[in-house]
């Protein structure tokens, strides 16, 4: 098993495996007007009900007979983890899951009135229901899907041979992961992910996508006779990005190399940055006068950063180069600089030095240079005159196929073969099989790669999944083989130029394509949540079973991806188990109790974390979750917080990394005239404003106490109504009366009564100008203190609550307090 080996077998072993290729995990080739994805509808939010109508028949699952007409309104309710459908003043409890299949076929399907989305989705509909949520999750046909997703991601004015390209490169991504996640609900989501998609409309706008995709209707990109991994961004910024360089898997069409078409068509930010030093931006200069400052101290020069000018700018050139040419991507700018000021004893110092300053965690935030979450722009710099330009570009990961150069090479009059062979090199236009199903030749098999292996033994390749069948060839022990599909004891392989089949059990170095598995360091347990289980000889759903385990058992966890993991049970064998039947055990790595978190209890990351699969940071975290995803929070406790993501993947991360509750039960009304609860939106603090005030489990006088507070305590709240408050200090999650808490921070003093009077909370969103120039901010309402920050006259300020004197303002991520006197009026009007 090679790939998903142990580590006291090869303990750090670096493994390295292509990501997103594309697979077929069953036996057989459907015709590919057979080829159903599994779409989630994320755009519906989390509803407790819905609403929607249908333009053709559908009908219920087969053992519930009902139809359901043309024209019919419905309305699906969830109560808890049931659902009720009610149609045509009728209702019926379906359970937990409710699956309306269609009858009809083409554009037809059903449309959302509540919550309302555009568009219809053309497909069955599967129901879920979970804790008073709905997920909804359309099966439709890929070309339909594909509709939805051109017409979303590419404007009709892109050029008829741009939309047939994103038509083509969308395909071949939505078959890797409908392969890629089949163990999980769904396949790909509407909006999130790689690919928006918006469903079907008439309208004329989508009438050139709708025609791109039937153009190009069954057509993928392959190189060498295997489909291509196609990965695609919005703009590459004037230069194409390496698989390499963005996600360490070379492939042989994946290359750096400059796009005109997209350096002219693409987003940029630039800088404009004098020569003569001036009107550069605060923290620039800084930095510029504290690096010539540190060069000259160096040489003995007794200056300081504040005793020193910036009286030119000579020249400006890259640096510090992420990857090698002609890769533009680079991590400084290296300034030569004229500067002059005086030296300790009061000589005049004049001097040329040079100074580097990054890009990315740099001149980036001072000038809003950028233009993706992550730190890959292009930076370049052109010279104006004597002045300089300093230009970021790119959006999205730059590899693949530009949306930006694509639509300008249309325009061009270029088609879209010539399109796909600029992005992908290399690589041919080829139609998918459409064979029918049943059970196929090696060669109709082999289509979509699953994975890569080796033989562990001397074995035949088989024409035919038969033990006593055609020999084809012999291959030896140690022979690479690309999978294409596995069912029970047989796989379907090619070696070289041959395909055939061979048995499973002589399959080692198992490495599904499209996953990374990480490797479990210490010794680390796991229970079976969902049982029975199978333990399969390989991760594929179709492998042979080698144990049935039960719920509530435990298995040792060895490797695992975002889909499977590989255990060995208490009887010895090893194998493997989708990630989605397993519970992990922390075997004391938790700090403190670990506490079950309330219902739909959500938070904010306040910093990019590690997803670990185990509460456990000594081994790689299975993926970086970014700073302002919602997680749910299944448990806690002192340290760590069990998380689920929108995206279904679940984990640890460190409780330390989560902020402010975005979402949270409603605190528990004591009357039906109680107000409704508000959900906090980012950081918001308060204070303790009693004696002692206790924190409960849940909102409720009787509940647990979880701990006591103090006067002048600072609190983090999530949400709150009129009688409750949902707060978080110390890692710790619960509910506060509201009558305890104060806006202000509390200094000894009544906050219930501060300078100036009572406190005024803002609803939603508020901003002031700062009227003064140099307006101290203070930590808190006392402007004895020293003040944390001058601000600008003309600066932009959030108010959150004021007094007749005070006003408590948020700017650039820091919260203070400022006199109302020194703000403008807005926020009162």
């Amino acid at each position: 098993m090679g790939a998903w080996i142990r580590r006291k077998h090869r303990a750090g072993c670096a493994i390295a495996f292509a990501l997103a290729l594309f697979a077929l995990l069953l036996m057989t080739v459907p015709a590919l007007a057979e080829e159903t994805l599994r779409v989630k509808l994320t755009r519906l939010g989390a509803p407790s009900q819905i609403q929607l109508a249908a333009d053709c028949a559908y009908r219920l699952a087969d053992d519930a007979p009902l139809s359901i007409p043309s024209g019919s309104v419905l309305t699906v309710t969830a109560e808890g983890d049931a659902l009720a459908l009610a149609l045509d003043g009728q209702t019926a409890a379906t359970g937990r899951s409710l699956r309306l299949i269609r009858e009809g076929s083409g554009h037809q399907g059903m449309a959302f009135s509540s919550p309302a989305l555009s568009n219809r989705f053309c497909g069955d509909l599967d129901l879920t229901a979970s804790s008073g949520v709905i997920t909804a999750v359309v099966a439709m046909d890929v070309e339909d899907y594909l509709c939805g997703v051109v017409s979303s991601e590419m404007a009709p004015s892109s050029g008829f041979e741009a939309l047939k390209a994103q038509a083509v490169v969308a395909r071949n991504y939505a078959l890797s992961q409908k392969t890629a996640h089949a163990a999980a609900a769904w396949d790909v989501t509407d909006f999130g992910g790689a690919l928006t998609f918006r469903g079907y409309s008439s309208d004329a706008t989508f009438a050139e996508a709708l025609k791109a995709v039937e153009a190009t209707r069954g057509q993928i990109l392959c190189y060498q006779g295997s489909p291509a991994t196609c990965f695609f961004c919005e703009s590459n910024g004037g230069q194409t990005e390496s698989s390499k360089n963005a996600y360490g898997v070379p492939l042989p069409y994946s290359l750096v190399m400059d796009d005109p078409y997209d350096l002219q068509a693409g987003p940029n930010r630039t800088a404009a940055l004098n020569a003569d030093a001036s009107g550069l931006a605060p923290r620039l200069l800084q930095a510029l006068r504290e690096g010539a400052a540190q060069q000259l101290q160096a040489q003995r020069v007794g200056v300081t950063a504040q005793s020193l000018t910036v009286a030119a700018i000579r020249d400006i050139a890259p640096a510090a180069p992420r990857h090698a040419e002609p890769s533009r991507l680079y991590g400084a700018l290296n300034f030569t600089l004229a500067v002059a000021g005086t030296d300790a004893s009061g000589k005049a110092v004049e001097a040329a030095v040079n100074v580097t300053v990054p890009t990315y965690d740099g001149l980036e935030d001072w000038y809003d240079l950028s233009l993706n979450e992550e730190d890959n722009e292009t930076v370049s710099v052109e010279r104006v005159g004597q002045d300089f330009r300093v230009t970021f570009r790119r959006r999205g990961s730059g590899v693949g196929l530009s949306r930006r150069g694509a639509a300008a090479m249309a325009k061009k009059g270029l088609n879209c073969e010539t399109i796909l062979d600029y992005y992908y090199p290399g690589t041919a236009l080829t139609a998918l099989s459409e064979e029918t199903q049943g059970s196929p030749s090696a060669d109709q098999a082999a289509r979509l790669p699953i994975a890569t292996a080796r033989l562990s033994q001397r074995t035949h390749l088989m024409k035919r999944a038969e033990e006593n069948g055609e020999v084809v060839n012999t291959l030896p022990a140690g022979a690479s083989l690309t999978v294409y599909a596995v069912h029970g004891e047989w796989a379907a392989v090619r070696s070289g130029d041959l395909y055939g089949f061979v048995t499973a059990g002589a399959l080692t170095a198992f490495a599904l394509e499209g996953s990374t598995p990480t490797q479990v360091l210490d010794e680390t347990f796991a229970r079976i949540s969902d049982g029975p289980a199978q333990l399969l000889q390989l991760p594929v759903d179709t492998a042979q079973a080698l144990e049935t385990l039960s719920a509530g058992d435990s298995v040792v966890l060895n490797a695992y991806t975002d889909t499977w993991a590989m255990v060995t049970s208490v009887s010895g064998r090893e194998g493997y188990l989708p990630r989605q039947v397993l519970t992990l055990a922390p075997n004391g790595e938790v700090q403190g109790d670990v506490v079950t978190a309330q219902e739909d209890l959500y938070a904010l990351l306040a910093e990019d974390a590690g997803l670990y699969i185990n509460a456990d940071d000594s081994v790689p975290p299975r993926e970086t979750l970014k700073a302002g995803q919602t997680v749910q929070i299944i448990a806690y406790s002192s340290a760590w917080a069990s998380v689920r993501t929108d995206g279904g993947a679940s984990g640890y991360v460190k409780l330390s990394a989560l902020s402010a509750l975005e979402k949270s039960p409603a605190p528990a009304q004591e009357s039906e005239d109680a107000a409704d609860i508000v959900l906090v939106k980012g950081k918001e603090t308060r204070y303790v404003a009693v004696d002692t005030l206790p924190l409960y489990r849940t909102h409720s006088t009787d509940a647990q106490v979880l701990m006591t507070l103090s006067r002048g305590e600072a609190v983090q709240l999530g949400a709150y109504t009129d009688t409750w408050a949902c707060v978080r200090v110390n890692g710790v999650t619960g509910f506060m009366l509201q009558s305890g808490l104060s806006d202000l921070p509390v200094n000894g003093e009544d906050p219930a009564d501060p300078e100036g009077g009572a406190v005024i909370r803002i609803s939603g969103t508020a901003y002031a100008t700062v009227t003064q120039d140099n307006a101290p901010m203070y930590a808190t309402w006392d402007d004895a203190q020293a003040p944390v920050a001058l601000l600008d006259a003309d600066t932009l300020v959030q108010v959150g609550a004021y007094n007749e004197v005070w006003a408590c303002v948020r700017l650039n991520g820091a919260t203070g307090f400022v006199h109302v006197d020194a703000l403008s009026a807005a926020f009162r009007d």
